[in-house]
């Protein structure tokens, strides 16, 4: 219990990296997270936490709450919340003698509700594959978002225990009522997740993520004719853990 603490304890402070331009393109960003899911029932509660470098020494944090039924084999849906700080946005960026530059936003804690489905096929023994599609709506200008995920994953089987999982996965953003951009983030996974004595599980991921920020109809009311397209792109090295209910 005293590691598992001093780990939440210590989210923020891991991913606190070196100063960066806060409208530079940091190429190389760390993250941790860690998520608990309940056992039992068809219905499981999952709690996560995630803090991963953003900008200007600034950390993206947020903790995710969720619930989810298993209707049958192959389907789940579930709902979540999301309460989350320091999002790089559409609406703070201002037009400079040098260009659009991001400036400092006080918006909070921003919160996201949302939906999804999932779907789950055993292709062999060892191999699953997994697609998520996922409507969010935040709190910050009522923007909402669908994300589509794909998943391949591997199951390495050990000498004890539950097996290694060895992943790839894709997903994409797509801006529903605040972006004219039609893809405004997509990320490619590549992870492993080692199981421990405990039953938690330990991984380690890399992940090469794209961003694009384009004015959105918030922005535009907010200033006529001004319009921007910035574009972000960083490996991402992440540590998370994983927890399982007993």
């Amino acid at each position: 219990m005293t590691r598992i603490l001093l780990f939440f304890l210590l989210l923020p402070v891991i991913t606190m990296g070196r100063a960066t331009d806060p409208n530079g393109k940091k190429h190389s960003m760390q993250e941790v997270s860690a998520k608990y899911i309940s056992s039992g029932s068809d219905w499981k509660v999952i709690a996560g936490l995630q803090a991963r470098e953003s900008f200007a020494d600034r950390v993206y944090s947020h903790l995710q709450l969720e619930l989810r039924d298993k209707l049958s084999r192959h389907f789940q849906w579930g709902v979540l919340y999301r309460a989350q700080i320091n999002n790089r946005n559409n609406e703070n960026w201002q037009l400079t003698p040098a260009g659009h530059r991001w400036t400092e936003n006080n918006n909070g804690i921003e919160s996201v509700w949302g939906g999804y489905g999932m779907a789950r096929a055993m292709l062999t023994e060892q191999l699953r594959f997994e697609a998520k599609i996922q409507y969010e709506w935040s709190t910050l200008f009522s923007q909402q978002t669908l994300r589509y995920r794909s998943n391949l994953t591997h199951f390495w089987p050990t000498a004890q225990g539950p097996p290694t999982h060895v992943y790839i996965q894709h997903e994409i953003f797509i801006p529903l009522n605040y972006q004219h951009q039609q893809i405004n983030q997509r990320w490619v996974y590549l992870g492993v997740n080692w199981p421990m004595p405990s039953g938690a599980f330990w991984g380690l991921s890399l992940a090469f993520a794209e961003w694009v920020w384009t004015e959105s109809e918030s922005f535009e009311k907010s200033f006529p004719g001004d319009q921007y397209k910035i574009s972000d792109q960083a490996f991402i090295l992440s540590l998370h853990v994983l927890f399982l209910g007993s």
